[in-house]
């Protein structure tokens, strides 16, 4: 007896089957349609606030065992050949500048809070969520290290990016190699174990910076984020001051100091979101912002003036 797997062949179809296919124009037109659902699946995931996260995405041919690189909210995967980080990335590493802003060619905003992890933070997460935005946190090495603070630092670390913002907090500049990495190697390395992911964003708190620091985060592998404008929310500034200072200088390539652990930011946060999406900007992670909108190299090398 002749069973079915004796008329199958890679070249031809079975025989009693006969050669019944799709006319080419039509098989062209299914395949089209097919590509066209996959994109619509995709964007109604971003849209909707989804991370398009690595599972979605196949990785970058020659990535190996690596798999692709960070992936943002759009989906990019703008690897290099390393597959570590976007190229816009590497280069802002490369160049080893201070970075005060994105270019400022697209209605997108970084919010970036700062000090934490603390106890606003799941009320700030929701918010954020609540009005589709995301964010990033420069958390304090000093407040890590518990059950509780780790667990908050892996749930910023998922819902958006996460920086390093030195272990004790006080300013940097002109401090000695051995200060430098007790306070900020020794905070890259908690972060990364209490997150699992890599930190590759370094914030000198109070702004507190020059070249032996710049050269030194740049030594770790990560980019030394300031900011465009600050809220002062940290300085005494009220919730109705708050909402008024990000709205009245928020623009395109904005990074935005905030502080989540300041009970005014936390109520200034409904005000802040609602505001910026009248003004169509949209708050996004700083991968997001620095992959699809980086400033170039002379926005860099003018510092704050080239905002």
């Amino acid at each position: 007896m002749t069973s079915l797997d004796d008329n199958f062949s890679f070249g031809e179809p079975p025989k009693h089957l006969g050669r019944a296919r799709l006319p080419r124009k039509e098989y062209v037109a299914l395949v089209m349609s097919l590509a066209v659902l996959v994109g619509a699946l995709l964007i109604w995931r971003v849209a909707s606030g989804s991370e398009v996260t690595s599972s979605d995405v196949p990785a970058p041919e020659g990535a190996g065992a690596a798999g692709p690189g960070p992936v943002n909210s759009n989906g990019a995967t703008d690897v290099t050949e390393a597959g570590q980080l976007p190229r816009s990335l590497a280069k802002l590493l490369d160049m080893g500048l201070p970075v005060y802003c994105g270019a400022g060619t697209k209605p997108m905003v970084a919010l970036t809070f700062d000090d934490g992890p603390g106890a606003y933070t799941s009320y700030t997460i929701d918010t954020l969520r609540n009005y589709n935005a995301k964010a990033t946190f420069f958390l304090v090495g000093k407040l890590l290290g518990n059950k509780t603070s780790d667990q908050t630092a892996r749930v910023e670390a998922r819902f958006g990016d996460v920086g390093n913002h030195a272990w004790s907090h006080f300013g940097l500049a002109g401090e000695p190699r051995s200060v430098l990495d007790r306070e900020v190697r020794r905070t890259k390395k908690a972060l990364e174990e209490a997150t699992g992911e890599p930190v590759i964003y370094f914030r000198p708190p109070w702004g507190s910076r020059d070249k032996s620091l710049d050269d030194y985060v740049r030594e770790l592998g990560m980019i030394e984020m300031m900011w465009t404008f600050d809220t002062y929310d940290s300085r005494g500034a009220n919730t109705d001051k708050i909402v008024k200072t990000v709205l009245n200088n928020a623009r395109p390539g904005a990074i935005i100091l905030l502080h989540e652990n300041r009970g005014t930011t936390k109520n200034a946060l409904d005000g802040i979101l609602s505001g910026l999406a009248e003004k169509g900007l949209q708050p996004v992670t700083l991968t997001t912002m620095l992959t699809l909108d980086p400033p170039n190299r002379n926005q860099l090398k003018k510092g704050l003036q080239g905002c």
